[in-house]
């Protein structure tokens, strides 16, 4: 007699085969000239990859967020209500997505507060773009029960979006993904003149500064609250750089 063993899908192998899934050419695409992002994705190996990184354009440097992180340590892939969806689906078959997840709403959570969002519209430091929608059944939606997500596969961001799926919001935030534009970045910190007053003990630590944003790093907010942070601090070879003491800055997220 066989066992029947649920085989359970992680959020993050169904975050990685959204990034990279196929999703043709759009007849609004240049020509293919820029590329697209899961031709990008393909071979990524997205958990092993850092949560935020620099970027450097005429000699300033920005910030951006792993989207892949940001929505894995924030999402739970909800195997349940994407069932109920796909039956939805099923019988749609040539309805756009928006008509699906409207009628998948309506049929399923009618009354439910439901917040929309295209992250193209809004400032944020996601490195890709995401179409998502909030549902709460009690509350506002700024607080979803859960979040039905569409990352951006094409090229052009009015074209080339994934097949929806759904997840419940766990980790590291309360308001679903509403925090796209939270970031923070420290130095490496210098090691200060060392006077033993012990053998193996020294009487100074290593000095550190850090800084944080949440609104995609236009301003910082210092752990001395007087140093500002700007992205013309860098080094002749384009690195980013601590005003403080020059030491190498690092950029991170939650």
């Amino acid at each position: 007699m066989m066992n029947n063993t649920e085989t359970t899908i992680s959020t993050a192998d169904v975050l990685a085969s959204m990034f990279t899934e196929n999703t043709g050419r759009h007849m609004l695409d240049s020509g293919g000239a820029y590329g697209r992002n899961f031709e990008r994705n393909a071979g990524r190996d997205f958990l092993n990859e850092p949560s935020a990184h620099f970027d450097t354009m005429r000699d300033c440097w920005y910030v951006y967020r792993s989207t892949f992180h940001f929505l894995n340590d924030r999402l739970e892939f909800d195997a349940e209500r994407q069932a109920e969806f796909d039956k939805v689906a099923e019988t749609m078959p040539d309805d756009s997505w928006p008509a699906v997840i409207e009628a998948f709403i309506s049929e399923h959570y009618d009354g439910a507060e439901v917040l929309s969002i295209n992250t193209y519209n809004h400032d944020n430091v996601l490195d890709q773009t995401l179409q998502y929608w909030q549902v709460s059944e009690q509350g506002e939606a700024i607080y979803p029960d859960f979040v039905i997500l569409q990352v951006h596969g094409g090229c052009d961001v009015r074209g080339g979006y994934t097949a929806p799926k759904l997840f419940v919001p766990t980790g590291n935030s309360e308001c679903g993904l509403l925090d796209d534009n939270d970031i923070w970045v420290s130095c490496e910190g210098v090691n200060p003149p060392q006077t033993e007053t012990l053998p193996g003990f020294p009487d100074a630590e290593r000095v550190t500064h850090y800084w944080s944003s949440d609104d995609g790093g236009y301003h910082w907010y210092g752990s001395d609250g007087e140093t500002e942070l700007t992205n013309e601090s860098m080094t002749e070879d384009g690195d980013p750089t601590c005003p403080c003491c020059g030491a190498a800055l690092q950029v991170y997220a939650y």
